[in-house]
């Protein structure tokens, strides 16, 4: 039997039934973490790259049967949304409806949105194994409340030309 959480009530049994996480998706945790510190401690993209690669993602390192990440797309990740922080907000903030700001959410949903804003404008993934992939990862930190946002936030900044499985070919903007 499944015990009932304090809040008393229990999580569909198809959310807590995950796949085994892939290489990509454990490089965009990775990614997401570094992004997080680089928003708390205020260090370099080359810096946060440069730890994680020397004390996180060190082959042997990993949690017992967790892949490790790839090292490749950590690194577009954390580099592209780096680069262009300011014209991702932008882009979030724009999806944005009635009382909410960008500015007020906390760090890590943060960083997730904007991964996964950077992952639908720049690499070649389809849109819904990245909308899916950053869901499930806010899912790991979040309730479901937050897990529905970044769900409806990435999903507004699919083009409508994309249909569904559309690969991003890296020069479509995703507004």
């Amino acid at each position: 039997m499944n015990p009932v959480p304090p809040s008393g009530k229990r999580k569909p049994i198809a959310r807590r039934i995950r796949m085994a996480p892939t290489a990509r998706t454990m490089a965009r945790l990775r990614a997401v973490q570094a992004l997080y510190q680089m928003d708390m401690n205020a260090v370099s993209t080359d810096h946060i790259i440069g730890e994680f690669r020397l004390h996180r993602m060190v082959a042997g390192e990993q949690e017992e049967g967790m892949p490790e990440p790839d090292q490749p797309l950590f690194g577009r990740i954390v580099r592209g949304v780096s680069a262009d922080r300011d014209s991702i907000d932008l882009r979030l903030s724009s999806v944005l409806g009635g009382d909410l700001s960008f500015d007020r959410f906390e760090a890590l949903l943060k960083a997730i949105l904007r991964a996964g804003a950077y992952e639908l404008q720049d690499l070649d993934v389809p849109a819904e194994v990245t909308i899916t992939e950053y869901v499930q990862l806010a899912d790991a930190f979040f309730a479901d409340r937050e897990t529905h946002l970044v769900n409806a936030i990435l999903q507004r900044l699919v083009p409508a030309s994309a249909g569904p499985g559309a690969p991003r070919d890296g020069k479509t903007k995703a507004d």
